[in-house]
């Protein structure tokens, strides 16, 4: 697996490793110390303490027993076809995350990716009447809650991508901003290729699962509050294990290149 492990005050010399992830040659990125820590911390205290999560309806089929993972916006693995609930509360959700962070957030996330991609705009995704997708999430793993094994590129299945994938290539790659990490656990793997294949075939069919996974390559990313990770999360198999004593939460979201292969575009 190529890795790039880089300091944010050295990032003009790779200045289009974004598009080398979306041209697999590089498969991980880390920027170090991009933001400042503390307000983020301070975001993260508030989410926990002042605002009640509502709940984020994921499946996991091969899994049913796996607790739900509480999210603040609505992720499009969870809307529906018509997306007007997620479209309504787009809006609510750039201003609520006016108010938890300190700074801008979104502006200085896409300032930083824009330093990376090569020449290319970065631009909020936008339908084809001219709404626009939310920016981000902040997904909250509660003490014993991780998120199993996949690909992003699963999500051009589910009814909420239904206009996205003929507005990007299908391809995904995500952005993760550590706002709170837990003492233990809450750790992103990335596999290698193929990782956990044989138990699929083992049973017939289906995902790959936590137990077949146990001896698969992986780079297990370590990461600070204030660091950003960017990742080919479309074709890599990965996984966050379950946090171990307090609460993981992130601000994540999803980058695509356009059709016209001219800008790369975000959503939440």
């Amino acid at each position: 697996m190529n890795v790039l492990d880089v300091a944010a005050g050295a990032l003009d010399a790779h200045p289009a490793a974004l598009l080398s992830i979306f041209a697999e040659e590089l498969q991980l990125l880390v920027v170090r110390g991009a933001f400042d820590p503390a307000p983020l911390a301070a975001a993260a205290r508030r989410l926990e303490s002042d605002t009640p999560l509502p709940p984020h309806a994921v499946e996991y089929p091969a899994k049913p027993e796996v607790p739900q993972v509480r999210v603040l916006g609505q992720s499009l693995y969870s809307a529906d076809a018509s997306l007007e609930r997620y479209f309504d509360g787009a809006g609510a959700l750039r201003a609520r995350f006016e108010e938890l962070f300190a700074a801008d957030m979104e502006l200085a996330i896409t300032s930083l990716l824009a330093r990376l991609a090569g020449g290319r705009a970065i631009a909020p995704l936008q339908s084809r009447d001219g709404r626009a997708y939310a920016p981000a999430r902040i997904p909250l793993l509660a003490d014993g809650i991780g998120i199993p094994p996949h690909t992003d590129n699963e999500f051009f299945t589910r009814p909420g991508f239904r206009e996205v994938k003929d507005l990007v290539v299908p391809t995904l790659v995500s952005f993760v901003v550590p706002l709170q990490l837990p003492p233990g656990g809450g750790v992103l793997e990335v596999f290698e290729p193929g990782a956990g294949a044989a138990g699929p075939k083992k049973r017939g069919g289906g995902p790959v699962l936590d137990e077949d996974l146990a001896d698969a390559p992986r780079t297990r990313v370590a990461a600070s509050v204030g660091d950003v990770i960017v990742f080919d999360s479309g074709r890599r198999l990965h996984r966050v294990t379950a946090a171990a004593g307090g609460a993981r939460l992130t601000l994540s979201g999803s980058l695509a290149l356009g059709a016209d292969g001219q800008s790369v575009y975000y959503c939440g």
